[in-house]
């Protein structure tokens, strides 16, 4: 019989390793042990965000409601440490005209989370006092007078202009160190561009090479690509996240020898546990070449 390389012995174990895990955690109480701190402070300065693998949680603060609505387990402060570095939230004004904290809500019922967008920039705010690293943060404007809280956002980021990136460009490291990046949604024309990648279908990733391509393709045109597995208005976030978390750990054990399946950009989940986080920032910076083609997502069949 052949005998396996000291190298093929060592990614069987690693993968073995990891798949004693299952990506998923509903776990509150987070152990210091699991802290990410600083995570990126040795990413070369001139590194483009878009070429980090960043993981994320989507609908970050929707810890409150039903099982149809709850999607997360960890407060902000928790979802930091860990080393989550991407939030996407659903806010606006339900109860009165002309009140002036803007609320954060679920996407679906629209239960309040009992946090305000003003204390989440707090919040992120002091934790990058002294951080070598940046967030991301993707806002979605719900329910009636949208305009006046778009115009209410607009102040809140002009409180902190030095401390908030808008600009549509995707800036690097050396320029969003201890900043929040805002992140362009349908409802809130700011921030850098971005798009939803299409390595989740049918609530299920799909990892063929010719997407995991496509995807190099567009992070290295600068484009912040998110991929989000999640839950439809009848579906439970938790059972859900305990199918797709796995899928996705499965693979980023697998992928880790695979060159270019360092380009995967930012993974907007439910529920992930401490192992997923890690093994998204353990993943390389994404080489580009200077002359790497365009490829367009609309040839896909």
């Amino acid at each position: 019989l052949e005998l396996f390389s000291s190298v093929e012995l060592f990614k069987v174990a690693n993968i073995m390793f990891h798949f004693s895990w299952n990506g998923f955690n509903d776990e509150p109480n987070l152990r210091s042990t699991f802290y990410n701190l600083n995570w990126m402070k040795d990413i070369p300065e001139n590194t483009l965000v878009s070429a980090i693998s960043i993981p994320g949680t989507y609908e970050s603060f929707s810890l409150h409601g039903g099982p149809l609505v709850r999607s997360q387990v960890w407060k902000l402060k928790d979802q930091l440490n860990v080393g989550i570095r991407y939030f996407d939230m659903h806010v606006g004004i339900w109860h009165k005209h002309k009140q002036l904290n803007i609320d954060i809500r679920d996407k679906h019922f629209m239960f309040d989370q009992n946090i305000r967008l003003d204390q989440v920039i707090e919040i992120m705010l002091d934790f990058l006092e002294n951080s070598a690293d940046t967030v991301l943060l993707k806002v979605r404007i719900h329910w009636l007078f949208r305009s006046y809280v778009r115009k209410l956002i607009e102040q809140l980021i002009e409180k902190h202009e030095d401390k908030i990136w808008t600009m549509s460009s995707v800036p690097k490291m050396q320029e969003a160190r201890g900043k929040i990046i805002i992140v362009k949604s349908e409802t809130f024309n700011v921030g850098i561009e971005n798009r939803d990648s299409v390595l989740c279908e049918k609530k299920k990733f799909t990892f063929g090479e010719e997407k995991i391509i496509r995807l190099k393709s567009d992070i290295c045109n600068h484009t912040i690509i998110v991929t989000a597995c999640v839950a439809g208005l009848t579906d439970f976030p938790k059972k859900l996240a305990k199918n797709v978390n796995k899928q996705l750990l499965k693979f980023l054990v697998e992928q880790k020898y695979e060159l270019n399946h360092n380009c995967l950009g930012v993974f907007s989940m439910n529920y992930p546990s401490p192992d997923l986080i890690k093994n998204i920032i353990q993943l390389k910076i994404c080489q580009c070449d200077m002359n790497y083609s365009r490829i367009d997502y609309q040839t896909e069949s």
